[in-house]
């Protein structure tokens, strides 16, 4: 039996899973991350998490480990060049820092990237040879499938899909650009929407989503807003991608129901009638799982040669 051991890590937990070439999880370990306590400590829970992860490996071999983790990284140079949820620094080499740590073959990607992976692997894009994959939630994120193949551009941090600006007017993300995808439909919007029109101590995405449920017009009206958004980015990757499948998945996925109709208008369009008759709009199936999964696949495939 072989085994991967993959690894999401997220700005408040840190996730791992042993994952054979099958796709069968045979144990899950998580821990927080504890960002505040710096850059040191959130590489010895990682190291503490890979070790307990292969502990359980009994009766076979662990092939590699996968870490995905959220921000732009170089994953042919093994580095992340700015991790904004975690104290991470900014250009460390986490391949060759796992690596030497643990002794065991080590791959890292954008979290986007591996939740396409996963997607690819044993989700809703399973062995699709073209699709896009954007992850709704504090940020946006954006994974690409070409001709069956992970595709993260010329140097290895391209497929940033929610760094795409929608709009000459509206509020900035987080590199400082106006009328951004990620900050006109991340949860940072919805609830600043919400805090305008609803309540202004509403704190959570979720909070909007369960006041849609109840018929709250307001809140409805901002779910069919963010779809809008949503529409115009996914009818624009249409026309550049020309995919199979267009997955949303991210926890902003759940409102889906509430936002779907404006995006389907909006995609429609925003593209050439051809590619969308083309094209297949649906939730991504993994939900939080889409990262261990893809980077167990990526391990797989890097390393069982």
């Amino acid at each position: 039996m072989q085994y991967a051991i993959a690894i999401d890590l997220g700005g408040t937990s840190i996730k791992g899973a042993v994952i054979d070439a099958d796709g069968v999880v045979h144990a899950r370990e998580s821990h927080p991350t504890e960002s505040e306590k710096g850059q040191d400590h959130i590489f010895e829970n990682i190291y503490s998490l890979i070790e307990k992860l292969r502990a359980s490996c009994t009766g076979g071999d662990v092939v590699g480990v996968g870490v995905g983790i959220a921000g732009p990284t170089q994953s042919r140079a093994g580095k992340i060049i700015q991790s904004p949820n975690t104290t991470i620094g900014e250009n460390v080499p986490i391949r060759e820092m796992v690596n030497e740590r643990t002794g065991l073959q080590t791959i890292i990607h954008n979290d986007a990237n591996a939740a396409m992976f996963g997607e690819i692997w044993k989700g809703a894009a399973h062995d699709a040879d073209s699709a896009f994959l954007i992850t709704l939630g504090t940020g946006i994120g954006g994974g690409i499938v070409v001709d069956g193949e992970v595709f993260d551009g010329g140097y290895g941090v391209g497929a940033e899909l929610g760094h795409v600006r929608l709009s000459m007017s509206g509020p900035k993300c987080a590199l400082g650009t106006p009328g951004c995808f990620e900050s006109l439909a991340n949860a940072p919007r919805v609830v600043s929407l919400a805090q305008d029109v609803i309540d202004p101590n509403i704190t959570d995405s979720k909070q909007v989503y369960d006041l849609a449920k109840e018929g709250n017009k307001e809140a409805l009206a901002i779910w069919e807003e963010v779809g809008r958004w949503i529409g115009i980015a996914v009818g624009n990757y249409i026309n550049i991608i020309n995919p199979k499948y267009c997955l949303i998945g991210g926890n902003m996925a759940e409102a889906w129901e509430f936002f779907e109709a404006t995006m389907f208008e909006e995609a429609k369009r925003s593209s050439y009638p051809e590619h969308f008759a083309m094209a297949e709009i649906k939730k991504a199936q993994l939900g939080n799982d889409a990262g261990v999964f893809g980077m167990a696949h990526a391990v797989f495939d890097a390393f069982d040669k």
